[in-house]
């Protein structure tokens, strides 16, 4: 976890910009290179969902929530997909991206 934190943190100064912090496309490529432990991660979701910008607390409690979800139910998250190659932060990424906040002016 911790290597992933680092790797993370070299990464923002590269995607950084005049108007963006680089969270989004830094927690982007790291999914697109470690899909099996990295989580994409979206505006909303580093404000709305996980209310922090420290990837290595949004990662330990992706974890730890996986790990309870499969307590409770008795079964394998990665299960539920009959596809092969779905990695559990992808599978958890569906629940995350549920649990944005929805604009109901969009909506009308």
């Amino acid at each position: 976890m911790s290597n992933l934190w680092l790797v993370f943190k070299k990464l923002l100064p590269i995607c950084m910009s005049e108007t963006t912090w680089g969270l989004v496309a830094a927690s982007k490529i790291l999914f697109a290179v470690l899909p099996e432990i990295a989580l994409p991660i979206d505006n909303v979701q580093w404000g709305k969902v996980f209310r922090t910008i420290d990837y290595s607390d949004v990662i330990s409690d992706m974890a730890v929530e996986i790990i309870s979800w499969e307590r409770q139910v008795g079964a394998k998250l990665d299960s539920c997909d009959p596809l092969p190659h779905t990695t559990l932060p992808a599978v958890y990424n569906v629940v995350a991206m549920k649990a944005r906040p929805t604009n109901e002016k969009k909506l009308q």
